[in-house]
């Protein structure tokens, strides 16, 4: 059984080439970098099978389903609006 997710540093791919960060920290925050530079900072959790993130404010949350992770440890993450991002964890 899958607990979502692990702490560390991940580059996100989305699906017009931009490539995003997103850093999930032990304590259950995490912090967002858009393609941008912007970072958002919000709290993870894991539910019924979805990583969802909820960011600090005003933001929705926002639950994503996640694909089985290939052997180089990267996922697909897909947004309740269909939005689907390539998640590589990175190798540090």
């Amino acid at each position: 059984a899958s607990s979502g997710t692990q702490p560390g540093e991940y580059e996100v791919k989305m699906a017009d080439g931009t490539i995003a960060s997103t850093t999930i920290n032990a304590d259950g925050t995490y912090v967002d970098t858009d393609p941008k530079g912007k970072a958002i900072n919000g709290k993870i959790a894991f539910k019924d099978g979805k990583d969802c993130f909820d960011p600090d404010g005003d933001e929705a949350e926002v639950c994503w389903s996640l694909s089985p992770t290939a052997a180089n440890g990267s996922f697909t993450a897909t947004a309740p609006d269909g939005t689907t991002v390539t998640v590589t964890p990175n190798k540090n």
